[in-house]
């Protein structure tokens, strides 16, 4: 159901909206906060936005809209992520900065915290629209089983250089409760180190970046996080999965030189002599 929402006068100032490619995802973006929910949550579903928004425009097809969606993500103006159980869809960023909600009614759709966020560079398979786990064992038998990497989703016999569908497969839902401990984790050590950032949605993302995409395992993720807040040095400086992320190979040496001093300084002399001499040995 359409909403009633209000809009700043900043907003036809803002750099970020003069970046969006055409007045129509401009159209769009505003049209979606009528169409989210009090939280600024909504079902990733084209052809229903389509419908909502853009009614008397029968030469737009959803395929449009979805292009529009995928700028919109694209551009950090929404979030497109699956949820294990409720499928593909979107939160507006910022949407309490957007929006004051007198009376906000009950909050039906998770937020992006509770989900995997969809690759900018990764289409997904029309039907991850809906819920994802029983759809995901159709999908499989749709294309075949064996003819696919699962958690890939690439298929034999597609045109090289065509994007890889993204699907969530039950690996990814055990990503997320991943995600949520390593949330909650350093929350915790933070908390303890006197410090009071929150979980949030970006801190989700980033950590879901940091395994995902750069290949790092929870077991070290969790390592690094629980050796850096008690460096005397880092404790201060990471307080973020962002910082995390971006600091990571420094972090993980750093701990490797500080493990090798203190095995250095526990040997006795004559331990140090047999080592020297097993190195220059090789």
């Amino acid at each position: 159901m359409a909403r009633i929402r209000t809009i700043k006068p900043e907003f036809f100032k803002s750099d970020d909206i003069d970046e969006l490619s055409s007045d129509t995802v401009r159209l769009l973006f505003i049209g979606l906060w009528t169409y989210v929910d009090d939280g600024g949550v909504g079902k990733d579903n084209p052809r229903l936005i389509k419908a909502e928004l853009f009614p008397l425009r029968e030469e737009m097809k959803s395929a449009e809209v979805d292009c529009m969606l995928t700028e919109l993500h694209m551009k950090g103006r929404i979030i497109r992520y699956i949820h294990p159980l409720k499928g593909g869809l979107i939160s507006v960023v910022g949407w309490h900065d957007h929006q004051k909600i007198n009376n906000p009614g009950k909050k039906l759709l998770p937020g992006p915290e509770t989900g995997v966020e969809i690759p900018c560079d990764q289409p997904f398979h029309e039907d991850y629209r809906s819920p994802t786990v029983e759809l995901h064992e159709d999908y499989l038998q749709e294309q075949g089983t064996g003819n696919r990497e699962q958690g890939t989703g690439s298929v034999e016999g597609e045109s090289e250089g065509k994007p890889e569908l993204f699907v969530l497969t039950p690996e990814l839902i055990t990503q997320v409760s991943e995600v949520d401990r390593l949330c909650a984790l350093l929350e915790k050590l933070l908390k303890e180190n006197g410090f009071r950032e929150r979980i949030t949605a970006k801190w989700k993302s980033d950590l879901e970046k940091l395994i995902r995409i750069d290949k790092r395992s929870v077991e070290d993720v969790e390592l690094v996080i629980r050796w850096c807040q008690q460096d005397s040095f880092w404790y201060k400086n990471i307080r973020s999965p962002a910082k995390l992320r971006e600091k990571f190979d420094r972090l993980v040496a750093d701990a490797k030189d500080e493990y090798r001093k203190k095995i250095n300084t526990e040997m006795k002399p004559i331990d140090k002599i047999i080592q020297r001499e097993r190195m220059n040995s090789r």
